[in-house]
């Protein structure tokens, strides 16, 4: 802009420029507080260039305004920083108030005993303050609902406090992209602008060779810091719980959506103002025709009948609260729905099951339900198996479940009190067609010899008996699991100590995914069978077992793994003589099987070293 700011250069761009100003009325602040210092240094391709480019325009006064241009700092650009301070004329709005945030282990909620223990401290802190309150309502004067919420939310948080405590907040990792060498190289690029700066002769372009290397390297060190963290973000993904992924992915899904907001530099004491007066400008009805239809009255024929002794209902209490969002972030009061859920909402998906009779096509909806989550877990397709998985964690099918859950209700049912409700409808009920019919159908109900006076062993021995059924009738129809232990309960190679790497082994070779597919062995005698590789390994002469053992030499010692420690001497040396060359042979199953992948790396580490350890000495 040439004279007007004291700027040696003049181009088109610049006078077009500066008759818009003029034209408007603006005040440029770099020609009163900085005439002449420019705000553009380039030393590059020879030359030493210089400008005034970057400007602070405004429409008004400012009140004690005063500018500096840092150009003693690089930045790693031409342009140079300009502060412009000065004293607003309206004082800024307050800070916001801050609530700290109180936190508890909620996920202690998910123990029974635990769970218990916060129900009966809050019920018994609640049943209290209804007395209050009761009293509050007899009075003429209103309650004081203040005072009553504040009362409300102490008990919860006296129950919690007693369950299962609080915790602190985590607090957020500052400058965690920005690592040592990476503030080093930035450090080391200032130095050499300002040597630059202060140099003079044949030193000032040696300075600045060193200068530009300072730059490239600060460049190279922020590209290679946005790759480590990638990576890093990136295998958090692929490790971490699949919610917790899912979570993440929402969240920056969410953050990258723009939505409109309206903000006043007045605070948002003065957007609340505005808005009010622009919403009482829309709906105060001036817009309106002169000419409209009349408003259709509706008469009342007798006036409708209101209880004032209470407005809300137990039944309108939990289906708000059954509507509360879970996982949310609390209010100023602290509470959230994961607190409120087992104080007032009963378990009525498992009470749903309990009474509900399903057909057939209602039961297949709800076993593919389950199917589904089990392959999500086990990494398995669409149409996989999960009879095995489900037998490794004694998880039981959707229709046991119904069944098992049926059963212990009809059993309660018939120990209610005298005075239940139940128990005193239940002569009443003669109709056959009665739901209540329906649940006495239940086979394992059925399957008690005495009823009327069953205890609470014989039926835990008939719910137990009926699935030992299911998994006797399973055995005899698929090969796979009939190669699985017999009995119920979780399978030791679930839990027991080893590396993901044998666990993996382990669980795949009862899932039939080792060896998997048959395909040419490296014997180049047969394909690669569950036969033929135990043939292939010599597993029975390594585990000194006769060939013959059922189902396989390999799951017959799998069978066999304790369910805890062996206190027996010769138990114990059993395993540290057999565990290691199990290990071994399910190394040299997958090698076969891998022809192509070296896993030669995994022989000193996959011996069994740390089953080897949980066992006594």
């Amino acid at each position: 802009m040439g004279s007007f700011l004291g700027d040696h250069a003049i181009t088109s761009r610049g006078t077009s420029f500066l008759q818009w100003i003029q034209a408007t009325g603006l005040t440029c602040w770099n020609e009163l507080l900085a005439f002449g210092i420019p705000t553009f240094l380039s030393g590059g391709s020879g030359t030493s260039r210089s400008s005034v480019i970057d400007l602070f325009l405004s429409t008004s006064p400012l009140l004690n305004p005063s500018m500096q241009i840092r150009s003693d700092l690089s930045l790693g650009s031409d342009h140079k920083m300009v502060n412009l301070t000065f004293t607003p004329y309206v004082s800024p709005p307050p800070p916001p108030t801050n609530h700290p945030r109180l936190l508890w282990n909620l996920s202690k909620l998910a123990q029974p005993d635990t769970l218990k223990i916060y129900i009966d401290t809050a019920s018994a802190s609640l049943d209290n303050l209804t007395e209050q309150f009761s009293a509050f309502l007899s009075s003429s004067s209103p309650p004081p609902v203040d005072s009553l919420c504040s009362a409300f939310a102490q008990a919860i948080y006296d129950a919690l406090d007693t369950a299962v405590g609080r915790r602190t907040p985590r607090t957020m990792q500052k400058y965690w992209f920005w690592p040592v060498d990476l503030q080093e190289a930035m450090d080391l690029r200032e130095r050499s602008y300002q040597r630059w700066r202060h140099s003079s002769g044949l030193q000032k372009a040696i300075c600045w060779m060193r200068h530009q290397d300072a730059c490239h390297a600060v460049r190279l060190s922020v590209q290679r810091r946005r790759r480590e963290t990638w990576k890093e973000f990136c295998n958090k993904l692929a490790t971490q719980d699949f919610a917790k992924t899912t979570a993440t992915m929402k969240r920056i899904k969410s953050h990258r959506q723009t939505s409109p907001v309206f903000v006043d530099p007045g605070g948002p004491q003065a957007d609340a103002n505005k808005m009010a007066d622009h919403l009482h400008q829309i709906f105060s009805g001036q817009f309106l025709p002169a000419r409209r239809p009349p408003d259709q009255t509706v008469m009342i024929s007798s006036p409708i009948a209101i209880d004032e002794s209470c407005p809300f209902t137990h039944l309108s209490v939990e289906s708000a609260i059954l509507k509360l969002p879970t996982r949310k972030a609390p209010g100023v009061d602290h509470l959230r729905a994961e607190m409120l859920h087992p104080i007032f909402i009963r378990p009525q998906f498992e009470y749903g099951l309990a009474i509900s009779c399903f057909n057939i096509k209602q039961v297949a909806v709800l076993e593919k339900a389950q199917n589904t989550c089990l392959r999500m877990i086990f990494g398995g397709h669409s149409t996989s198996s999960t009879s095995i998985f489900r037998h490794l964690g004694n998880l039981p099918s959707m229709r046991e479940r119904i069944l098992t859950l049926g059963f212990k209700f009809v059993y309660r049912a018939f120990w209610l009190p005298d005075e239940a409700l139940f128990t005193l409808l239940r002569p009443v009920l003669t109709n056959p067609a009665h739901q209540w019919f329906k649940l006495l159908a239940n086979p394992i109900w059925l399957s008690l010899s005495n009823r009327q006076n069953a205890d609470s062993k014989a039926c835990k021995h008939a719910n137990r008996s009926f699935l030992n059924q299911g998994l006797f009738l399973q055995r005899s129809q698929q090969i796979l699991l009939s190669a699985c232990r017999p009995s119920l309960g979780v399978d030791p190679i679930l839990w027991l100590p080893m590396t993901n790497y044998e666990r993996s082994r382990f669980i795949r070779w009862r899932m039939g995914w080792l060896p998997g597919r048959p395909q040419p062995c490296s014997c180049g005698l047969h394909t690669t069978s569950r036969h033929h590789v135990i043939e292939c390994t010599g597993a029975a002469i390594r585990l000194h077992l006769y060939s013959t053992v059922q189902p396989n030499p390999i799951d017959y010692v799998l069978n066999m793994l304790p369910l805890k420690k062996p206190k027996n001497n010769k138990n114990n040396a059993f395993w540290i003589f057999t565990w290691p060359i199990l290990c071994r042979i399910m190394l040299d199953i997958e090698q076969i099987c891998l022809s192509g992948v070296d896993l030669a790396d995994h022989a000193t580490t996959d011996r069994g070293q740390l089953f080897l350890n949980w066992l006594p000495k």
